[in-house]
């Protein structure tokens, strides 16, 4: 998104393009915009390591025109699947060696704790930096967290400044919501934990309904509100908790609560 806009700003520079694909392959809109492209432009694919062999209609619908810069991002542990779909479709001689982000330093998460923590605050940076794991989403909800106030300063274990983090993350929400909503879109909340990523469907409305003993109205206006408040992203998979992290915490704590009932 940022290669996009400092791209748009050059008058010369090529437009960019977010394709957005499910796992079977390009729709026929697609193929067709692909091949009939004849102006410079920038093709970005999100999530590669999610599309199974998707990415190897793109590759050769890509490799074709000559107009089109392919630019594919995907996890590192999916590299070499990728890449080797792209050599097998098109870019044999074409890839450029990928450029892989690295994890922040200690002193590069340290300093964005200090930016992100109020000037009365400041001396809890160093034991922040420490708890986040040299993860910037934890520093950010954590530093709220302390900033508020709800701050343990006996807290020293990981894993219970992160639980702590994301319940006060999901708390914060549903304070947002109408009280008589609340205990519902936590239920919701935990269901998604366990189906995501899932279809948003008729099926999902009904389950989830019946699960949770509400109408399927009542579901979808909860998914409305997560959705609106980023806390549901959808894409070709269907609908999950977001961030990755958020979904990965309520999941344990839901496994916890089912395994001491």
């Amino acid at each position: 998104l940022e290669l996009a806009k400092r791209l748009e700003q050059q008058p010369q520079a090529p437009r960019v393009r977010f394709l957005n694909l499910d796992r079977q392959a390009l729709t026929g809109e697609q193929g067709n915009f692909l091949a009939d492209e004849e102006e410079a432009l920038v093709l970005i694919v999100d999530d590669a390591h999610r599309l199974d062999t998707a990415i190897q209609g793109v590759a050769g619908a890509a490799a074709k025109a000559k107009s089109i810069r392919l630019v594919v991002a995907t996890r590192p542990q999916a590299l070499e699947a990728v890449r080797s779909q792209l050599y097998q479709h098109g870019y044999a001689e074409q890839i450029e060696e990928p450029l892989r982000l690295p994890r922040w330093k200690s002193e590069e998460i340290h300093n964005l704790a200090e930016k992100v923590l109020h000037t009365s605050q400041r001396q809890h940076a160093p034991r922040l930096t420490a708890l986040a794991d040299r993860c910037p989403l934890l520093v950010v909800l954590g530093g709220a967290l302390i900033n508020s106030g709800a701050w343990p300063e006996t807290m020293t274990d990981e894993d219970a400044f992160r639980e702590r983090v994301f319940h006060s993350f999901k708390e914060d929400f549903l304070h947002t919501q109408p009280e008589v909503k609340r205990e519902r879109l936590d239920r919701v909340i935990r269901l998604l934990s366990f189906v995501s990523p899932t279809p948003k469907n008729e099926a999902l409305l009904n389950t989830a309904a019946e699960t949770l003993g509400c109408s399927p109205l009542d579901v979808a206006d909860d998914l409305e509100a997560l959705q609106a408040a980023g806390m549901l992203v959808e894409n070709r998979e269907g609908v999950r908790l977001y961030p990755d992290l958020f979904a990965d915490a309520v999941l344990l704590d839901a496994r916890r609560v089912a395994w001491r009932q």
